[in-house]
């Protein structure tokens, strides 16, 4: 029984060293991805200006409807100003 079980483990222990090495770089693409993603989330802060947006005009006395226009319209030219000058500068 283990002559058959190294017999089908023989094509994977022909492609491990491939298949760790890829592993490995997939983990360190995937923690730049999630770095990137962090940080940007953090500076670009889409939601953060959003919610401040709803926040001053609500209590401003604008209706809640209007004041959420009004936080996409600000949310879509400050993510496009950062994604101007930093992602695709």
């Amino acid at each position: 029984m283990t002559v058959d079980v190294a017999r089908a483990l023989e094509p994977l222990r022909a492609i491990a060293p491939q298949l760790s090495r890829y592993a490995a770089v997939s983990a360190l693409a995937l923690g730049l991805d999630f770095a990137v993603f962090l940080a940007l989330n953090s500076a670009i802060g889409g939601l953060a200006l959003t919610a401040a947006v709803i926040a001053v005009a609500t209590g401003m006395g604008v209706s809640p409807i209007l004041a959420k226009v009004m936080a996409a319209g600000a949310s879509f030219l400050g993510v496009y100003a950062i994604r101007r000058t930093i992602v695709f500068a």
